[in-house]
């Protein structure tokens, strides 16, 4: 007889959903994954990376046990070998390179991918221990990580974007690589007649969905930002108690925000003179407002200015 049970978890890979699903087991074998129906951000749904996510697991050709090549490289030649075989190996490789070059020639790489907190901060502490060089990995993640470590406010909780009047999607394509934020637009213009907003150089899936697409051109975000800060302060829109109390150096932004005219911001941007002043006018005017910025403006030249 078949014994069947529901086992709940949450997605591994490394995505800012973080969804909670349930697991279908059927004699100890999954057989299927589905979004966890009362969960109040996943309900119910997964994206296309996960929603066959078994397959992946049962996969024939998934690593289970250590491989050590036997042949040149590119010739997919492997024996298997095990596990304390293959940690004394890579023990053995470490201290050879250490006591013949010392151990900042050994450079760790991890990033991203399905690297949670346990595996990076596993990795984080093997190679601090051992003395290993360090990389950084991308500016615009130092760059946010350095304002986490100095206590600033940063982002908000999803589920408030439902009390929105005025949402603003910057370089992000939330239909595709978030679809459950895009949920609670879609209950934020139900419940208040909420407007959207996309800022992206392309005409993406999310693009389409909203109120008002802003092409503005690749690498032009921090310019449009110092605008929309420009308006706003020209016209006594900002709250400048606030933001002295909250902000490091505010004034000096002031300063530099100063010459970034709607003209000047229109023709980096390459968008209408009237657009940079609407949007800067409805975003301080609309209370409250969400400003939801992906990763893409800080993949850019001076992204890190974004």
């Amino acid at each position: 007889m078949t014994e069947t049970k529901q086992i709940k978890g949450c997605c591994p890979l490394d995505c800012q959903d973080t969804c909670a699903w349930v697991a279908h087991v059927e004699d100890d074998r999954v057989v299927k994954v589905e979004g966890a129906r009362d969960h109040p951000f996943t309900r119910g749904m997964l994206c296309a990376k996960v929603n066959d996510y078994q397959a992946r697991t049962y996969a024939p050709d998934r690593l289970l046990h250590p491989l050590r090549r036997t042949g040149p490289k590119g010739s997919g030649t492997f024996e298997r070998i095990s596990w304390d075989e293959a940690i004394d190996t890579i023990a053995e490789r470490f201290n050879g390179i250490i006591q013949s070059d010392g151990p900042e020639a050994l450079m760790p790489l991890f990033y991203l991918g399905s690297m949670g907190v346990v595996q990076r901060h596993a990795l984080m502490r093997l190679f601090n221990g051992l003395g290993a060089s360090q990389l950084h990995g991308e500016l615009c993640g130092a760059s946010m990580s350095s304002l986490l470590m100095e206590g600033h406010p940063v982002g908000f909780d999803p589920e408030e974007m439902v009390d929105s009047k005025l949402i603003i999607l910057w370089g992000i394509n939330m239909l595709s690589t978030c679809h459950h934020h895009w949920q609670l637009i879609k209950e934020a213009r139900k419940r208040h007649g909420t407007r959207v907003i996309c800022i992206d150089p392309r005409r993406s899936r999310t693009a389409e969905q909203c109120d008002e697409h802003i092409a503005i051109k690749p690498g032009s975000d921090a310019i449009l930002a110092a605008g929309i800060a420009q308006v706003m302060l020209a016209e006594g829109l900002a709250d400048l108690d606030y933001a002295r109390a909250t902000a490091v150096d505010f004034d000096a932004y002031c300063d530099q925000v100063k010459s970034w005219t709607p003209e000047r911001v229109a023709a980096a941007c390459e968008i209408d003179v009237e657009v940079v002043i609407a949007l800067a006018r409805e975003f301080a005017a609309a209370k409250p407002a969400v400003l939801r910025a992906g990763v893409a403006p800080q993949q850019t030249v001076r992204g890190e200015a974004f």
